[in-house]
């Protein structure tokens, strides 16, 4: 599975990268944090699946998730969250799956081989 990490945090960036650079069925194809042309970047990639952080700025955290919709084939969304407030809010701009950044890392490798989605957790 082809999959982009956009995350603002370096430290995490490059920790979600060490982890998904591990697994022998996923081929990270690059890690971006915020910046003006961050949009246009992950859709040329065509990524399968975008792990995107949701305490970036929100506006263009809602770009790439806009952005993602239109295509044919969409990339799956995952949006990392922090505090648990948010998660409605990433539900209904269109994420496809939730995990918080304080869960443990084979939550998120489940989220991006789509076992764990939003229908899944509980209410």
């Amino acid at each position: 599975m082809r999959v982009v990490v956009i995350e603002a945090q370096a430290h995490v960036r490059t920790a979600l990268m060490f982890l998904l650079q591990q697994q022998p069925d996923l081929e990270v194809l690059c890690a971006f944090g915020p910046g003006p042309d961050l949009v246009a970047r992950v859709l040329a990639l065509r990524p399968e699946v975008i792990l995107l952080d949701w305490e970036m700025p929100r506006q263009l955290a809602r770009q790439v998730l806009a952005a993602t919709r239109r295509l044919p084939g969409a990339s799956r969304v995952i949006a990392l969250c922090t505090r648990p407030e948010d998660e409605a809010e990433a539900h209904a701009a269109g994420a496809h799956a939730l995990v918080s950044k304080g869960e443990p890392p084979e939550l998120v490798l489940r989220a991006i081989r789509g076992a764990y989605d939003l229908d899944a957790q509980p209410g």
